[in-house]
């Protein structure tokens, strides 16, 4: 039997705690000792009778924010309901979760409404009291657990795809490339752009993921400062390993520029502490601009704070000359070296990494720029001058006319790269010299 507005439980205080009458049913609930863990997850004890058949269905200490506690619970239940004597109304497991779950949901608002509200304060404190944390991952070193991770790229280049093969991984416990220990657990998403049941359902169900432990938040919501209790209210619930946002900037406040760094900061910093006080990974997914920077950390929509917020950026994207090579670049890392880029590709039946990828985040940038002849000036310059001290630039407009590429095309090319020209004398003579050409590196 559902719960409907004619049976929703009556609540009223007891002791320390709330009791539950489900009058339409037949059943009522005690909780009491009534607590928190410093992951703010709300526990207690639950006491369930069927009255008339004066039966006690159950008296276990439970934490109410953990939804494997309230489903294990659920099924023992129904067990116990099944053969209790009595005309128990209550007897298959989906209204037993129903049940647990309105329980649940009313404990942990009323006894946070009940709690003092902690406003953090900054303090001084001596380097040497404090102690050295390790950093935990949950794929390195590409993305740390604890920490706000970006996955960035073109609308259409596969970055959902991507993070759902991640998903689809860390549910059933499975190697990620190039993982030397593969990490387990629950996935939280949130999605403004696909469809649950004609997109993200069927994807997550090619790659053969554990749909039982990925939970996804129908409908769109704003992070401001409801919008994040809610978020954690829903991290709290699922205590995910991963969580993904996609696209992060779709789930911001309309009102707040996300071309100004302080104002993004404010949501980006919400996040991080978020990640950091449930130790879990967040990947927030980010479109790229079109044009403008060479430098890949320059080129995500929106602030750069987006990118300084994040402790691990990733590029994903495709060969200028051949679309259907696909990578993810590593282009950001504060914990770790970078990692290696890792190849994936779309097929008629789904989404597979590959072994080897020589993508780069210049390729991919120069794939995203768009316009084949610039595109293929782009690859030609990077061809040529990629490992290499400098090119002298009569032997570079020669080289690209042999290809075929127009002055002015090579120029527009140069000019979007950022190549660097500077002038080197002879040794031995004064005066002269030659110019050079040479890519950006990332100390220039």
């Amino acid at each position: 039997m559902p719960i409907t507005q004619d049976n929703f439980p009556i609540i009223l205080p007891y002791d320390d705690g709330y009791d539950f009458e489900f009058l339409g049913l037949g059943t009522y609930a005690i909780v009491t000792k009534l607590s928190h863990t410093k992951n703010n997850s709300v526990s207690g004890e639950l006491s369930i009778m069927h009255p008339i058949a004066n039966v006690l269905l159950t008296d276990a200490k439970i934490n109410f924010s953990y939804i494997t506690e309230r489903e294990k619970l659920a099924k023992q239940l129904t067990e116990i309901s099944s053969q209790s004597a009595g005309n128990c109304l209550i007897k298959n497991i989906s209204a037993w979760n129903e049940i647990i779950q309105i329980i649940s949901s009313e404990i942990i608002t009323k006894y946070r409404e009940n709690q003092p509200v902690k406003i953090p304060q900054a303090s001084l404190r001596a380097i040497n009291d404090i102690q050295i944390e390790k950093v935990s991952w949950l794929w390195y070193p590409y993305i740390p657990v604890g920490k706000l991770t970006m996955l960035e790229g073109d609308p259409g280049i596969g970055k959902s795809w991507v993070s759902l093969a991640i998903a689809t991984a860390i549910s059933l416990g499975s190697y990620l490339p190039n993982q030397a220990e593969p990490i387990s657990g629950s996935i939280l998403l949130a999605s403004a752009e696909d469809g649950l049941g004609d997109t993200i359902k069927p994807r997550l169900q090619a790659m053969g993921a554990n749909q039982n432990i990925i939970y996804a938040i129908d409908g769109l919501f704003t992070l401001d400062e409801s919008g994040f209790e809610l978020l954690e209210n829903w991290i709290s619930e699922t205590v995910p390993a991963l969580c993904i946002i996609d696209p992060l900037i779709a789930f911001l406040d309309r009102d707040l520029d996300t071309s100004k760094a302080n104002q993004v900061r404010w949501a980006t910093a919400r996040l991080a502490r978020l990640a950091e006080k449930w130790k879990i990974a967040v990947i927030g997914v980010r479109h790229l601009t079109k044009g403008g920077n060479s430098k890949a950390i320059y080129r995500g929509l929106g602030s750069i704070d987006f990118t300084a917020a994040a402790r691990s950026v990733l590029l994903a994207g495709t060969d200028p000359e051949d679309d259907k090579i696909r990578g993810v670049v590593h282009i950001k890392s504060n914990l770790a070296r970078l990692g290696d880029a890792i190849g994936y590709e779309l097929r008629e039946d789904g989404f597979y990494w590959t072994d080897k990828c020589d993508l780069t985040a210049l390729k991919i940038l120069a794939s995203s720029d768009g316009g084949e002849a610039i595109g293929e000036a782009k690859m030609f310059l990077i061809d040529i001058l990629a490992g290499v001290d400098g090119m002298a630039a009569n032997d570079v407009l020669e080289r690209a006319s042999s290809a075929d590429i127009s002055k002015r095309t090579l120029d527009r090319a140069k000019k979007e790269l950022h190549v660097i020209t500077y002038k080197k004398g002879e040794e031995g003579k004064r005066g002269g010299g030659k110019w050079y050409w040479k890519l950006p590196g990332d100390d220039d």
